[in-house]
C-alpha cells in the first residue's frame, strides 16, 4: 500500500474515521466535577454507529476505485458537517442531562471530534486525487 497516493490515503483515513467514531460511542462523553462519567443513551450510540457505517461505506467505494462526481463529494462533505453537528448536539445533551455547571468534555467527545477531523482530511485527499 502506497500512502503517498491521495486516493489510497483517502480511503485509509475514511476507514480510520469510521473506526474511531464507532469506538467513541462506547466511551464517556462528559464528566461532572471529575466524579461522575456521563455516557450516550442507546439512541445516540445507534446514531453514531450509522454515521460510522456511512464513513466506512465511503471508504469502501474509494478503495474499489469508484468514480466520484461533484455530487458525491458534496454528500461526503455533508456527512462531515453532520458528524460535527451531531457531536456538538450529543455533548450538549449529555452535559445538560445532569444540569450541572461543572460538566466537562470527556474522552468520547474528543475521540468523536478527532474522527470528524480525520474524515474531513480524507475528503480533502479525495478531492486532491481527482484534481
Amino acid at each position: 500500500m502506497d500512502l503517498t497516493q491521495p486516493r489510497q490515503l483517502s480511503y485509509c483515513l475514511l476507514y480510520g474515521s469510521a473506526g474511531i467514531l464507532a469506538i467513541s460511542a462506547a466511551l464517556p462523553w462528559a464528566t461532572v466535577a471529575g466524579l461522575a462519567e456521563l455516557r450516550l443513551q442507546a439512541q445516540g450510540v445507534v446514531f453514531l454507529m450509522i454515521l460510522a457505517g456511512l464513513y466506512a461505506f465511503a471508504g469502501y467505494h474509494v478503495s474499489r476505485g469508484a468514480r466520484f462526481t461533484k455530487k458525491t463529494r458534496r454528500r461526503l462533505w455533508g456527512l462531515n458537517v453532520a458528524v460535527g453537528v451531531v457531536i456538538a448536539a450529543f455533548y450538549s445533551n449529555v452535559s445538560d442531562a445532569n444540569l450541572s455547571l461543572y460538566s466537562t468534555p470527556a474522552v468520547g467527545t474528543y475521540a468523536a471530534g478527532l474522527a470528524a477531523v480525520i474524515g474531513a482530511v480524507g475528503t480533502l485527499q479525495l478531492h486532491r486525487s481527482s484534481a
